[in-house]
């Protein structure tokens, strides 16, 4: 298997670092999995409650590509 390196703009994951550790800081669940998910976009949940979360990072993704 041949890994596949993608490239990250610093800001962006800055960002959403920053959003990370908030989440945590508020103990918010969804926010935490909601940036560990923008971080790592590979992860993908299965049968849990973070589903959900899946769907609202594809329909950011659908808004990102229209404009």
């Amino acid at each position: 298997m041949i890994a596949k390196v993608r490239e990250n703009d610093f800001q962006q994951v800055n960002h959403h670092l920053e959003n990370l550790v908030t989440g945590i800081k508020q103990q918010n669940k969804h926010n935490v999995v909601l940036e560990m998910k923008r971080i790592v976009p590979e992860f993908k949940s299965q049968n849990s409650i973070y589903e959900q979360i899946d769907k609202e990072i594809e329909a950011e993704k659908d808004l990102i590509n229209r404009v």
